[in-house]
């Protein structure tokens, strides 16, 4: 009787470990017989007969088992091997053993703190134009009550005609530090990375940048900055002024104010008449610097009194807004030497050598007991003091 047909791919078995023959015909005629496995992946070899392809599956398959049966797993290792290929999914267990232990070499016993950090940083946040986040700060801060048209728009202007054309969150320290790196000043440099370093952080804050994340401005370098020399002057040197500008009596008010009542620059050009009371002899600070309190109050001085008489009105601008400037820009011209800031800086001094109150005079001044501290005391005396609030 004769033999059905072989059914291909034959199937050689040893125990558990499968070899398949299969039978291809090729173009020119030929017919092979190819021997598949898996070892690792799959292996095939080709061979021109069948008989000789039947007996290197069953060697192949006799190899199969004996390896396999030198590594057959305990059910506690089965268990593990079965649960770990279902965590993994479509995944190689073996890749992904591979990624883990290259993230704990990497992060030590960190991992999982590194990832979710990691995670932070790349949460969708709006990328959106500079002037965009320029503009949205500036609100940000006018609707909490914070006045930064003397303070941060000064920054931003330069900053927007650098920066304006860039999408903010595509600006890179090195970017940042070359344009710092234009201001020679150091205290100007710092002054605006201070304020750019708050602008990026804002902008993390409020999904204008990845969460997480150390901004691009906070890696820029702060720039090393001389010892802070207060320059003040004496009470001849006063007597000058005041008898220079008395020649441009529309400014004696706010030479009045600068240097009997220390305010700042700032606060002397938005000063109005409505809030000095010479009648009690005080005045509130109309415009006070952003960060000091906003309802300062200042003694008015006999000798500030004086001059502030003489030129009082009900209402309305003590001065225009350079007035401190043309004061200088006139004293100076006339050969008074005037150190930077000096009105100012002699008022605090000469008024802490006067009351001997640190404290008391930082409420006046808008200044903080320890800059006082650290860079008023002691520079004058008491006599010199006195020779001063009666110029």
């Amino acid at each position: 009787m004769q033999k059905p047909p072989l059914r291909y791919p034959i199937e050689v078995k040893s125990g558990s470990s499968v070899v398949k023959i299969y039978r291809t015909k090729r173009s020119d005629g030929r017919v092979i017989f190819q021997v598949k496995w898996y070892l690792g992946g799959r292996c095939s070899k080709q061979f021109a007969d069948f008989q000789t392809a039947k007996e290197f599956a069953k060697q192949k398959a006799d190899s199969l088992r004996s390896q396999t049966s030198t590594n057959i797993l305990t059910t506690r290792q089965h268990t593990e091997y079965v649960e770990a290929k279902r965590l993994c999914g479509i995944e190689s267990l073996v890749n992904v053993v591979k990624e883990c232990l290259k993230a704990r070499e990497m992060t030590g016993d960190q991992t999982i703190l590194a990832a979710k950090e990691f995670a932070n940083t790349i949460k969708p946040y709006t990328s959106a134009p500079t002037p965009e986040v320029l503009k949205a700060f500036i609100g940000a801060k006018q609707n909490a009550g914070i006045k930064i048209k003397t303070t941060y728009k000064n920054t931003f202007v330069l900053f927007a005609e650098a920066f304006g054309k860039f999408k903010f969150d595509s600006l890179k320290t090195s970017q940042l530090q070359y344009w710092l790196d234009q201001f020679n000043h150091p205290a100007t440099r710092n002054t605006h990375r201070r304020r750019i370093v708050t602008l990026f952080r804002w902008s993390r804050k409020n999904g204008y940048l990845p969460k997480a994340a150390q901004t691009e401005a906070e890696d820029t370098e702060r720039a090393k900055e001389p010892p802070y020399n207060i320059g003040i002057i004496d009470a001849e040197t006063f007597k000058d002024c005041i008898n220079k500008i008395s020649d441009h009596p529309h400014y004696v008010s706010a030479l009045a104010l600068a240097t009997f009542c220390g305010l700042r620059r700032s606060e002397v050009h938005g000063q109005d008449w409505k809030d000095i009371h010479l009648d009690r002899n005080l005045l509130r600070v109309t415009v006070a610097k952003s960060g000091t309190a906003q309802n300062r109050l200042v003694p008015i001085c006999d000798r500030a009194a004086f001059y502030l008489q003489q030129h009082r009105v009900k209402s309305g601008p003590v001065c225009d807004n350079l007035a401190i400037d043309r004061i200088r820009d006139i004293c100076i011209t006339a050969g008074i030497e005037l150190p930077n800031n000096c009105f100012r800086h002699s008022f605090i001094s000469y008024r802490v050598a006067q009351t001997g109150d640190v404290a008391g005079t930082s409420l006046e001044a808008g200044n903080s007991p320890a800059i006082i501290h650290k860079h008023y005391r002691e520079l004058v005396t008491k006599e010199q003091a006195a020779e001063w609030f009666s110029v």
